[in-house]
């Protein structure tokens, strides 16, 4: 249990989440590769993971492990995602990334294929895909101000909360017939934050959340982060062949991942019906 930096309730404990490190049996990286020539190769397709628990019990432990799994400079010495489901009993060291044990379309059963189930988590994300910044803010300046200007557009407690944000894979890349230019977008960000709640959620309220910020507000947020309990979130920075060991955006000066520390450490989540049919934030 961990204790909330809340001004109103010190006192007042809130749960841990455990969520579950994959990867890649084969060694590929857990993220994008941008080619000397421009070519961003999309994620590589993986079909056995190692895999072990993570267990996050305040927002700066959130932070400490994603920072960390970002593998700016190879400095994890690992290349790693997580998924929100748990393995089931009997999960070897190595698994595949499906939820059912056996697969109707394997001919025969894989003893690798031990199936995943949803953990509730007191950990939710957002995924922000190709927002436009409004006049005045340029990531490339100061990247903080311009992704919070974005979540202080969601409704309260979004702007007084303490948030993970990280830059994805192809953001800020400005791209001609699917390669990059070598110059950055500064009018758009693609970014994900991870915040910490009072209570531990499935992944089906999970992705009713996201729908329902995203059509109260008009922000394109995508809900598919919380399609499964194995979709991927993927946290690791994109290889840079042209300039090994170093980042595209780190090279700029800029951060890909930090701790935005706000007024509260938790957000309350009042659920009125299952699945998100009526959702308040307090």
């Amino acid at each position: 249990m961990a204790t909330v930096n809340n001004p109103a309730d010190t006192a007042t404990q809130y749960p841990s989440a455990t969520f579950t490190e994959l990867e890649p049996a084969d060694g590929k990286i857990a993220g994008k590769t941008i080619f000397e020539d421009g070519v961003i190769a999309d994620y590589p397709q993986v079909k056995y993971f190692r895999w072990r628990l993570v267990t996050v019990n305040d927002i700066d432990d959130l932070f400490a492990y994603l920072n960390a799994a970002q593998n700016l400079h190879g400095t994890h010495w690992r290349h790693v995602c997580i998924v929100r489901g748990i393995p089931n009993d009997g999960a070897l060291h190595l698994i595949r990334r499906k939820l059912e044990a056996v697969s109707p379309q394997e001919r025969e059963p894989d003893r690798f294929q031990t199936g995943f189930h949803d953990e509730p988590q007191a950990i939710f994300a957002l995924d922000f895909d190709s927002v436009k910044l409004d006049e005045g803010h340029d990531w490339l300046v100061n990247p903080q101000a311009a992704i919070h200007s974005v979540i202080c557009r969601l409704p309260e407690p979004w702007s007084k909360v303490s948030y993970v944000a990280f830059f994805t894979g192809s953001h800020g890349l400005l791209c001609e017939n699917k390669k990059w230019t070598g110059k950055y977008d500064t009018t758009t960000v693609r970014f994900r934050i991870f915040v910490m709640l009072d209570k531990s959620i499935e992944y089906e309220d999970a992705k009713a959340w996201s729908i329902c910020l995203r059509d109260e507000t008009g922000i394109k947020i995508d809900p598919s982060l919380s399609d499964s309990p194995v979709r991927i979130i993927y946290v690791e920075r994109p290889r840079w062949s042209k300039h090994a060991g170093q980042d595209v955006l780190d090279a700029a000066g800029v951060p890909t991942c930090w701790l935005h520390r706000g007024e509260i450490d938790v957000i309350v989540a009042s659920r009125g019906t299952s699945h998100g049919t009526r959702i308040l934030w307090q």
